[in-house]
């Protein structure tokens, strides 16, 4: 049986990637929503540690780009993109 919490946080995966890519969200209020929604979801198949490892990806990119006070470079913004769809791979 499909646990209905993490369908509908699967949804919500899914929709932050959106946002984010449209630009309506930032990679520092993405990464905090993904890790927030991961803690959200009873995880007993390994799934929260796929999540964790790509929240861990996100949250080095989105820390330099912190510091330096600046936006993602193009190596940067294709790395945050390839974890974006591997996340969307662990929602299908």
């Amino acid at each position: 049986m499909v646990n209905e919490l993490f369908v509908r946080q699967s949804a919500n995966f899914l929709s932050l990637i959106e946002r984010y890519q449209a630009g309506k969200v930032g990679l520092n209020s993405l990464v905090q929503k993904v890790e927030d929604l991961r803690l959200i979801v009873d995880d007993r198949s390994g799934w929260g540690d796929a999540v964790f490892q790509v929240v861990i990806n996100l949250e080095q990119i989105n820390a330099v780009a912190a510091i330096v006070r600046r936006e993602l470079r193009e190596d940067e913004a294709k790395f945050v993109d390839q974890q974006l769809r591997n996340l969307e791979l662990l929602e299908n």
